[in-house]
């Protein structure tokens, strides 16, 4: 009866990968980019690639290097498949049932209206 809802994460911006996954590990922001960070980068290379989290989200441009952001990408698919974003899934799905029968049935909607009204 719902429609079958999948995200598209490769348009979503990197701050709001960070803070999709935190919601759903039920992680501080910052930890989810430290752990991004250290999942694609040496030890060695953290330190010359990595911003401090509190420097990164108040920069204006909020971008993460491509590798950093695939991994996001690759956290949020797996939440995704794993059930953690249902409730997100239900409200999309939701949404979207609204959508269509407003946009299927909104004009004969309107009209009773006006007659009820008139009456």
């Amino acid at each position: 009866m719902l429609p079958d809802i999948v995200p598209n994460f490769r348009t979503m911006t990197d701050e709001d990968l960070v803070g999709l996954i935190a919601y759903c590990e039920q992680w501080a922001p910052k930890k989810v980019y430290n752990t991004a960070f250290s999942q694609v980068f040496p030890e060695k290379q953290l330190k010359e690639v990595k911003l401090p989290f509190i420097e990164w989200s108040t920069k204006d441009d909020l971008k993460l290097p491509p590798i950093v952001r695939e991994e996001l990408i690759r956290a949020a698919e797996i939440n995704f498949e794993s059930g953690k974003m249902n409730k997100l899934k239900f409200y999309a799905q939701f949404r979207e049932l609204i959508s269509l029968t407003v946009r299927k049935w909104g004009f004969w909607i309107f009209i009773l209206l006006v007659i009820f009204w008139w009456l």
